[in-house]
Formats: C-alpha cells, sequence, structure tokens
C-alpha cells in the first residue's frame, strides 16, 4: 500500500501559518506561535524567515539553547540572512558565550564594515576575554565615528595606557588630545605614553642644552599635557629643568618675558605643582629665587599692591614652588583670586588659596580614635608633610556591583550574595587621600561608605574632591587601624590599599580589619612583594647608612644622583620617582614591610582566612595559565610564587588580592 503524503486543509498555506504565527507572538502566546511555525516550517521554501520565528519564541519562553540552534538552522538555510546572523549573535553574547560571539560578530563586521553595533559588542567582547589591543582597536573605531559613549571613555584610556611599549599611529597625539579632555577619566594612566613620545623628540645630551623655545610652544601634545599631567622620563625631566633654568636666568638679566611665552610658563608652573617641584635646583637658581622672594616681599609692603604689579615675580617663584611658603602669605591671600592676573589664577588658586581652605578643613575631620602608636605617628607626621597621592580625576565605570567587578578579574569565581548587592556597607581602611573610596562611591552609589586614616590633611584633600564630585555617600574620619577594634559596626567589603605594610605589626593589623568582617564578607589587601622592590629595598639601605632625612632638597639630591649615577635603573621607570610626595613614599618611608605569596599564604592560615583569588591584571593571568595550565582558577600562591620567580617585575606597584573569613566546617 503506497503512503500518501498529508495535505494542508484547504485553505491553510504556508504564508497563512506564518501569518497566524507572527501574530500569536505578538500577541505574546509564544508556545502556540511556536507549533504554527513548526508547521509552517514542513513545508516551507524559504525557510530562514521561519526558523528565525521559532528562534525568537524559544528565546521569549527561556529556551537558549534552543533558540540558538534555531537560528544556526535559519544560517545554514540563508548563510547571508542578516536578521539570523544578527539575532544568532546577540543570543551568543546575553548568553556569554564571547568565543562563538566573536565569531559571528566579526562575520557580521566583514558584512556590514559601516555597523556599529558588531564594533561595540567586540569591543566588550575583548574586554571580556582581556585582549586589551583588540578592545582598543574597535574602541577607537567607535570613537573615530564619534559614537563613543562616555561610559567607555575609562575602557579606551585604559586600553590605550596598557598596551605595552611606546604606541604610535598615525593620529596618536589627536587621540591623546581628546583623551585629556575627558572628564570621567584618570588621566596620569597617560602619563606613561605621552612621555614617551615626547621622550624620542626631546632626548637631550649634555652638549645640547640649547633649545628653542618657540619649538616647544608649537608643540601641541606637550603645550596640553603639561598642565594635566607630570611626565614619567628622565629625558623630559632634563628638558623642562633646563627651559625652568634658562626662563629664570633670562627673566633675571632682561626683566621681560614674551607675551608669547606668558601661556607657556603657566603650564610649566603648574606642571611643577602636579610633580610638587621634585625637579633638582641649582646654587645659581637658588640664589636668583632668592632675590626674587625679597623683591616680592618689598612690594607686598606697600599698601596698594596688586599682584599684577609683581607678575612676572610671582610666575618666575611659581616655577619652583608653592606661593602659599613665600613670606608674604597673608598679603597674598588678601588679594582675591578673581582680581589676579589671568595667567596667575590657576596656579594662585592650586598652590595658594586651595592650601589654605585644605588646612582649614583638616581642622574640621572628626575624630574616629587616638593615633597614639609610636610607628603609627612616625608614618601620620609624613602623611601631614606630603598628603599621598594628589590626584585631579577619576575613573568612573560603568555601574556594577563589586561582586561583578570581582567575577570579571576572577576565573571562575562566584561572588557571595551580598557582594552583588547594590547596597552594601564599606570599610576603606588606610584611605589617604580619598581616590579609592571615591571611585567605589561612584560605582556603587546605594552603599554607605567609611573611609578613615590617620592623616588630617589626607582626608581634608579627600572630603574636597567628595565635595567636587558631590559625593554624599562617604564618611571620613581619623582613625588608627590598630584601634579600629573598639567599631562595633561590621562590613561586607574592607578594602586596605598599601597600608598594613606601613605598620610596626601588619598581622596585628589584618586581624583586627578581618574581625570587622560580616560572615560573608570579603576584605581586599594591597602589600609591597619583596621580590619586585630589590632595587627599591637596595636604595633605602643606601639612603639609611647616609642618614639622609627625607627633606624636598634632600629628596631631590638623592633622585639627581641617582639619575646621573644609575640611568638604566628600574627606578627611572617608575611613576612615584617623578613626585615629590610619591618618591618620598618609594624610597624615604618611615616604616615599610616587604611579603611574598609564601607569607600571604601563611598570614591567610594564621588568621584562619582564605584566600580568594589575585587582583591582576589579564596579562599576568595569561602567563599563569601558559605556566600552569591544570590550576584554571588561578589560586595557588606557590604558583604565582614561582611566576614571580621568573617575572621579578609582575608586583613591582604592590601585590593585590583579595580574602574571607575561613568558613567553619559542619560539627
Amino acid at each position: 500500500m503506497k503512503s500518501r503524503k498529508k495535505k494542508q486543509a484547504p485553505g491553510i498555506t504556508t504564508s497563512n501559518l506564518l501569518r497566524k504565527a507572527r501574530a500569536k507572538f505578538k500577541s505574546k502566546k509564544y508556545q502556540q506561535a511556536k507549533q504554527m511555525a513548526l508547521k509552517a516550517h514542513q513545508g516551507a521554501q524559504n525557510k530562514a524567515e521561519i526558523a528565525l520565528l521559532i528562534a525568537s519564541c524559544d528565546e521569549q519562553m527561556g529556551s537558549i539553547g534552543s533558540a540558538i540552534k534555531w537560528c544556526q538552522q535559519a544560517i545554514a538555510n540563508e548563510p547571508d540572512h542578516l536578521e539570523s546572523l544578527y539575532r544568532l549573535a546577540e543570543l551568543l553574547f546575553n548568553n556569554r558565550d564571547y568565543d562563538e560571539a566573536e565569531k559571528m560578530y566579526a562575520r557580521l563586521n566583514r558584512i556590514k564594515a559601516e555597523d556599529l553595533t558588531p564594533i561595540s559588542r567586540l569591543a566588550y567582547i575583548y574586554y571580556q576575554q582581556g585582549d586589551l589591543a583588540k578592545e582598543y582597536a574597535f574602541l577607537l573605531q567607535l570613537k573615530h565615528a564619534g559614537v563613543l559613549e562616555s561610559r567607555n571613555r575609562p575602557r579606551i584610556v585604559h586600553c590605550f595606557s596598557s598596551l605595552p611599549g611606546k604606541v604610535d599611529y598615525p593620529g596618536v597625539e589627536k587621540d591623546i588630545s581628546d583623551f585629556l579632555d575627558y572628564d570621567n577619566v584618570d588621566h596620569t594612566k597617560l602619563s606613561w605614553k605621552i612621555s614617551y613620545l615626547l621622550a624620542a623628540r626631546y632626548t637631550m645630551s649634555e652638549e645640547e642644552r640649547e633649545l628653542e623655545l618657540t619649538d616647544l610652544i608649537q608643540d601641541q601634545l606637550l603645550v596640553k599635557a603639561l598642565p594635566r599631567v607630570f611626565f614619567i622620563s628622565p629625558e623630559i625631566e632634563t628638558l623642562l629643568t633646563t627651559v625652568r633654568s634658562s626662563l629664570l636666568l633670562d627673566i633675571a638679566y632682561s626683566q621681560n618675558l614674551p607675551n608669547l611665552l606668558v601661556p607657556f610658563v603657566e603650564s610649566l608652573a603648574l606642571q611643577n605643582q602636579l610633580n610638587e617641584y621634585v625637579y633638582y635646583v641649582s646654587d645659581k637658581e637658588k640664589e636668583i629665587l632668592k632675590l626674587f622672594s625679597q623683591l616680592l616681599q618689598s612690594h607686598t609692603d606697600q599698601d596698594d599692591w596688586s599682584p599684577r604689579e609683581s607678575e612676572l615675580i610671582l610666575l618666575m617663584l611659581a616655577m619652583y614652588g608653592q606661593l602659599y611658603d613665600l613670606l608674604p602669605r597673608e598679603r597674598l591671600l588678601s588679594v582675591p583670586l578673581e582680581s589676579w592676573p589671568e595667567s596667575l589664577q590657576a596656579i594662585a588658586w592650586a598652590t595658594l588659596f586651595e592650601v589654605k581652605q585644605e588646612l582649614e578643613s583638616a581642622r574640621l575631620i572628626p575624630t574616629l580614635t587616638e593615633v597614639d602608636d609610636e610607628t603609627s605617628q612616625a608614618v601620620q607626621a609624613q602623611y601631614e608633610s606630603n598628603p599621598y597621592p594628589r590626584w585631579d580625576n577619576l575613573d568612573r565605570w560603568p555601574g556594577e556591583t563589586f561582586g561583578q567587578s570581582m567575577a570579571a578579574v576572577l576565573p571562575g569565581y562566584t561572588p557571595p550574595a551580598c557582594l552583588l548587592e547594590e547596597k552594601i556597607n564599606i570599610l576603606v581602611a588606610g584611605c589617604g587621600t580619598g581616590r579609592q573610596p571615591l571611585a567605589l562611591a561612584l560605582q556603587l552609589p546605594h552603599s554607605s561608605i567609611t573611609a578613615v586614616d590617620i592623616s588630617r590633611r589626607s582626608l581634608a584633600y579627600a572630603a574636597e574632591k567628595a565635595a567636587h564630585y558631590q559625593v554624599n555617600n562617604v564618611q571620613f574620619f581619623q582613625a588608627d587601624i590598630l584601634k579600629l577594634g573598639e567599631l562595633e559596626q561590621h562590613f561586607h567589603l574592607i578594602v586596605s590599599t598599601g597600608v598594613l605594610h606601613h605598620l610596626a605589626a601588619p598581622l596585628v593589623g589584618w586581624q583586627i580589619l578581618r574581625n570587622l568582617l560580616l560572615p560573608e564578607g570579603i576584605l581586599q589587601i594591597d602589600l609591597y612583594s619583596r621580590v619586585a622592590r630589590v632595587e627599591i629595598t637596595r636604595h633605602r639601605e643606601i639612603l639609611a647608612q647616609l642618614e639622609m632625612t627625607p627633606t624636598p632638597e634632600n629628596i631631590r639630591r638623592y633622585r639627581q644622583a641617582l639619575a646621573k649615577q644609575e640611568p638604566d635603573s628600574f627606578i627611572l621607570q617608575i611613576m612615584d620617582f617623578y613626585n615629590l610626595s610619591m618618591c618620598r613614599d618609594l624610597l624615604f618611608h618611615v616604616q615599610e614591610h616587604q611579603f611574598t605569596w609564601p607569607q600571604i599564604q601563611k598570614c591567610c592560615d594564621q588568621l584562619e582566612m582564605e584566600f580568594v583569588g589575585v587582583h591582576a591584571r589579564p596579562q599576568l593571568y595569561q602567563q599563569y595559565r601558559a605556566l600552569f595550565p591544570d590550576d584554571p582558577q588561578c589560586r595557588d600562591l606557590q604558583n604565582w610564587h614561582r611566576l614571580e620567580l621568573e617575572f621579578p617585575q609582575s608586583f613591582w606597584g604592590m601585590y593585590s588580592f583579595w580574602c574571607k573569613q575561613r568558613e567553619l566546617s559542619p560539627a
């Protein structure tokens, strides 16, 4: 008996079934829509469109795997069906199958190069994969198309600044100039790349100290960067020290500064304010500065004196130090800022009026605990003299929970439920000048943040920045970590960056912070690496033998000698070397302990804490996986120690890691 092909009922054609299926889909009756679409698919010639509808039904019903298969079926029927390609790419992307999503978006990018959606998605995929070079390439396409979103500006600057070595391509200086105009990024991240580019232009030997200032004032990158970031380059330091000295000597002789040079001198003064006057000053310069200071004193003794009468003198003095430190301070402060010459207003605010405001604000910072430990008092004195670090702009990342931030770094990590909440209690123990608590406050605006430090002046700086960023969920207090055990409050997250290693007994401070955690809470700690700081330790020992006190003059002298005698020293590649307070922290700190990864494991064991993971760059994780493929979660600290011994500068800044209270075994 012959089998007969089943016929559709009269009047029910494929097109009718498809139309009805779409109507059901529009009415959100997805199961019925799918059944009708399946029937239509059986007899259809053009199956791609119907397969896509079935995929959409599955997606709405939560059957993502089936939806992906139907999209793949649609593409198999019609390889260039754009709607199916886009739908499959989005499904894979939303399902976090980034490897397959990358292939689809790359295919779409080849088909429709002008479409920005694949470009945006590819940038995010490469962010998730830790491929900064590819992420930068696609973010740059969005920038050049004029559609880079504000929330992606920190990402593009982060990628650019993290690319290895010198980055040079047509238009790079225009891109850097635009980056410097972004108001939601940390501009100091650009210091390295800007310094590399400029150093290649202005490398000077002792015999090549003759410069044409007109060349410098026409250098758009130099002029744009001077008042915004301090430079990280011995070559640029040599250049600017030479230019500053030449200007001072010329002005002392001619008593005249061409109008064309005034903006450049103003920017040079702001550059020196950013690096906190870390550059070496010759005896000849000191003599001239002393004469200019005496001349200013005589000017300000006049009853009708105005800063406009001493504009040239003030510009010269501002290249070498804070106006607040000049003898006629009160006379300078008596003139409202708006009455100062335009060329001096920015530098007068930064080095005179803002300093006065900061010192006054410091007296108003509330006290949470006493600071009576001898070592804590010595550290406190250092940071009262040199608040560290002074900063301007913050990276403002798109809003995500702290748990999501951790999961983006740690392979295979599932954060505790409390850190996936938008509202958590946070303690920043040793907040310094406030960059970290304010970054957390902007990321987690519904959270409550307590930020403590031993330095009132650092806290005053932090409080002023909080007002600038209109942050109202951070409370600043003066406190010693060693006394925080007196607190009755407990926290979901405690952050202590670069603090415990300055205590007399770091483990005591660590235990106090551990005991302030809620049961599921996370403690983030940054500590100095003994392996990475071998060179720094050697110089600290030399300084101890020389008994050099950390005065500004001694810091300048030692830097000058180090750069001249050891021009290849790794220290000359460290950002901290190029700022006075940071250099003091780097080489002259009154108290410093260093650690290794095995020591950190021992500390965790002693404190009954579980090591959660290393907060490291994607490149370091790639190196780890290449060396230790059998540890996919990358949590073995002996392995991290082996990696560091092979690549000693891996943690030259600090170790950064997370730990938590060890869970009690069931009885």
